[in-house]
């Protein structure tokens, strides 16, 4: 028992001696190659894709939607792919005038979040928005190393 006990409270010191990597390391620039991706959409929905490449993991750090607006006001959902974890936010379409939107989601991730293996994009989907729907747009960016 008391072997166990020394060995508990050594894990312990070691993990709390670990500080997790910061990515981008904070203070500097991203490292690799930044990329972004951009997509607008209307009735059936958009997806902006941060696409994978040989050799290389994708992060994501960011992205944003703009609902545009509908016919009838409606929530829809978007959702992150690519990742080990799929993540999923939703955002209001409310009924506006032609030119307008609704409110901006916005998410941000520090320390950016990788994709789930090399050579594996990471999308940004943003659900329809129906019949007239118009004005959404989908942003997102990160980078590759």
């Amino acid at each position: 028992m008391r072997a166990l006990a020394v060995l508990l409270a050594f894990a312990l010191a070691l993990v709390a001696s670990e500080t997790p990597a910061q990515v981008p390391p904070t203070g500097t620039t991203a490292p690799g190659v930044l990329i972004v991706a951009a997509a607008v959409g209307t009735t059936a929905g958009t997806i902006a894709t941060l696409a994978g490449t040989p050799g290389k993991t994708t992060y994501i750090c960011g992205f944003s939607v703009a609902p545009g607006s509908a016919a009838t006001a409606i929530t829809i959902n978007v959702t992150v792919t690519g990742p080990a974890s799929t993540f999923t936010y939703s955002v209001g379409a409310p009924v506006t005038a032609v030119g307008t939107t609704g409110a901006v989601l916005t998410q941000t991730f520090s320390p950016c979040v990788s994709a789930s293996a090399p050579n594996t994009g990471i999308a940004v989907a943003a659900g329809a928005l129906g019949t007239s729907g118009v004005n959404q747009d989908v942003n997102v960016w990160g980078f590759q190393r």
